[in-house]
């Protein structure tokens, strides 16, 4: 596997919990699917087969062959760009103008809203000019908070403009908006080299790989560590768990003993088992190439846990894109496998 050998070749860490990482996704991908299908629909029959093989070949110490195929996703519409931006942008304008050096208004900062999936999470790209592009992220939580100390402590500690592997600037926190204002990161997005034949694609999952050994090699801590049990993807996962049980009585105790099964495999994770500070989202499409550096952005659920997370974690959403975009399996495994 192209990613794991590049990530070993820099990080001397023991990745022993990644077929439990594994298997937690593929079953998460699986409770999804078994949530929002009919029994009968052919892409349930075919997702959910995939998924509890590869679930199954984890627990039994297999190296999965398959890739994880999830059902596509059904993102919350957006709000419409205007309303928000130009919110977002007259609230903040003030507090943007250290960045020019003279008074602007509103007229001379092109906003753009990048992202709004209706999570109460808002991000607006804002240009003054050429050289001067910061996005502003509005929080409806306190990971705005965290986000920015995870930013300011790593760019001050070792990934700032000095170094090959980087985070995002962070400009400032404005507490009363709860918004985080960083600068933009050059590079072209790893997502848009998905599957290229001429050899880009490798080398920039290689390079991604890279990025996250030494994120993981870094002596750098920010955050509590979070119980496994009790993170994001195991409490969606449970609640999936309990919508498809609901939904389909018939399959409540194939759904239950499944739970039942992870959670043993969980209690039995060794208790003195590696930590380092994770990324949290590790997935491509946060990867930026360029010459000089790769930056990595959105770092908002960055905790100290198990490294091995953040390495299933990529590989099982590399996968579902490269699937969803036609890419050549035989390439897909190579990298990925």
């Amino acid at each position: 596997c192209e990613f794991l050998d590049a990530y070993r070749e820099y990080a001397p860490l023991p990745l022993e919990n990644l077929a439990y990482f594994t298997a937690l996704f593929a079953l998460n991908a699986f409770a999804k699917c078994a949530k929002d299908h009919a029994a009968g629909e052919p892409v349930r029959q075919r997702i959910e087969a995939l998924h509890l093989t590869r679930f199954e070949r984890c627990f039994a110490g297999e190296a999965a062959s398959q890739a994880d195929l999830a059902a596509p996703r059904a993102d919350c519409q957006p709000s419409p760009v205007g309303s928000i931006a130009d919110v977002v942008t007259k609230s903040l304008i003030g507090n943007l103008q250290p960045l020019c050096g003279r008074e602007v208004s509103t007229q001379e900062c092109n906003a753009t809203l990048v992202q709004n999936t209706g999570t109460g999470r808002v991000t607006i790209r804002y240009e003054f000019d050429v050289a001067r592009v910061v996005f502003a992220k509005r929080y409806a939580d306190s990971l705005g908070a965290h986000s920015y100390q995870v930013q300011q402590t790593f760019w001050k500690g070792g990934f700032g403009n000095d170094s090959r592997f980087r985070v995002p600037e962070p400009v400032a926190f404005f507490k009363e908006q709860n918004v985080f204002v960083m600068r933009e990161g050059s590079g072209t997005p790893l997502a848009a080299l998905l599957g290229e034949p001429s050899g880009e694609w490798k080398a920039g999952v290689c390079e991604a790989a890279r990025w996250l050994a030494a994120f993981h090699c870094s002596s750098l801590r920010v955050g509590d560590p979070e119980p496994e049990w009790e993170s994001l993807k195991t409490f969606r996962l449970a609640t999936r768990l309990v919508k498809a049980a609901a939904a389909r009585p018939a399959e409540c105790r194939l759904l239950l003993d499944l739970m039942q099964t992870l959670k043993e495999r969980f209690a039995s994770l060794p208790e003195g088992r590696t930590i380092v500070q994770t990324h949290g989202r590790f997935h491509h499409d946060h990867v930026f190439l360029s010459p000089e550096a790769v930056t990595v952005i959105d770092l908002d659920r960055s905790r100290p846990a198990d490294p091995a997370k953040d390495v299933a974690e990529f590989v099982r959403v590399l996968r579902i894109a490269a699937f969803r975009a036609g890419v050549d399996e035989g390439l897909t495994e190579e990298i990925t496998t």
